[in-house]
């Protein structure tokens, strides 16, 4: 092939909306496949790789893993659909529970926040006096009860990236 047919990495990059450390990480795991080299070692990708590319950020999209992502595209490689589609099911499947039980967690800390905002509003300066939020008697914040993680924790796990 010449180097026409082939697209370089700012030109991948620009085409998918990714970034040129993100393509060569996925290169560098097994994601896509190794480029080319030109004549001047610039790497050179194929029309597959803009395809693979594009299929990643979909499934990325979708929210799902970098190892699922892999084991969608070990299961394209061998051309069935069937297969593809069936394991891409399960795991949509699995990513719509664990969004149900965020948006549950979320709801709950939602409501939360707005029953503690109503009370402070509610609560006049005559009551409150000297706002004590820092002290052990002080009301603005409510105690955390033991062994009670933030809802934060509870969403996200310590990589930023949401709990199962």
């Amino acid at each position: 092939m010449l180097d026409h047919d082939f697209l370089r990495i700012g030109e991948l990059a620009k085409q998918t909306n990714t970034t040129p450390k993100a393509i060569r990480y996925y290169e560098r795991i097994g994601l896509l496949a190794p480029a080319t080299r030109g004549e001047n070692q610039y790497r050179l990708y194929s029309r597959k790789a803009l395809d693979q590319l594009r299929f990643i950020r979909r499934a990325k999209l979708m929210g799902l893993t970098l190892n699922e992502v892999a084991e969608l595209i070990d299961l394209a490689s061998d051309g069935a659909c069937e297969p593809l589609r069936e394991k891409l099911t399960d795991m949509l499947e699995r990513k719509i529970r664990e969004t149900d039980a965020q948006i549950k967690s979320m709801t709950m800390f939602r409501d939360d926040l707005k029953l503690l905002h109503k009370k402070l509003v509610q609560t006049g300066e005559n009551q409150c006096g000297t706002c004590g939020a820092f002290m052990p008697n002080c009301d603005c914040l409510p105690k955390p009860k033991k062994n009670e993680s933030s809802v934060r924790d509870k969403v996200f796990r310590a990589d930023n990236s949401p709990n199962a």
